[in-house]
């Protein structure tokens, strides 16, 4: 239910960018921005938990600035 949500408020979004008119697709391409910084933060954090060393601007991204 959650992709299929995530799903419906990208086509919404796109919907939105079509009627404002919005040329650019600002809205669409905000909403799109946002659910790929959201995956790549998933992705990071996983890693982390599997024990990869990642660099520590990765790490301030995630807010984990020690090594724990």
């Amino acid at each position: 239910f959650k992709k299929a949500g995530i799903v419906m408020v990208v086509l919404l979004s796109y919907g939105l960018s079509l009627l404002f008119t919005d040329l650019n697709r600002i809205i669409f391409n905000s909403v799109q921005c946002y659910y790929i910084y959201m995956e790549l933060i998933s992705i990071l954090e996983n890693l982390t938990e599997l024990d990869v060393k990642l660099p520590k601007l990765l790490k301030t991204v995630l807010g984990k600035t020690n090594d724990d």
